[in-house]
């Protein structure tokens, strides 16, 4: 399920379905991906996405709309996920559970 709201539209979070907006080494421009962690050390926040093949990467908030597209689209599923340790995250993504970030509504991004 997903919850699309005008007043989420920029403010990332677990469960934010995105879209990449450039190619890396780890995925190409336009995969669909799914924020997995918000982790703020310091002053600054770092979001952690895991791509649908299952790539994941970290970006700084500055770094965000530069690699990035988030138009407000929310995985509910995902919402409360609790990441531990990457060997857990990359256990979840074989057993599917971001599969249902990757089955988001079409032209929600």
């Amino acid at each position: 399920m997903f919850h699309v709201s005008k007043s989420d539209k920029g403010k990332l979070r677990v469960g934010s379905v995105i879209r990449a907006r450039i190619e890396t080494s780890l995925h190409p421009a336009g995969m669909c991906g799914v924020c997995f962690q918000v982790l703020r050390v310091n002053e600054k926040r770092f979001y952690g996405f895991i791509f649908a093949n299952g790539a994941y990467d970290r970006f700084r908030e500055e770094w965000v709309s530069s690699y990035i597209d988030y138009g407000g689209v929310v995985c509910t599923e995902l919402a409360y996920y609790k990441f531990r340790k990457v060997l857990q995250l990359v256990e979840d993504y074989r057993r599917g559970m971001f599969a249902p970030a990757f089955r988001k509504p079409s032209g929600k991004v």
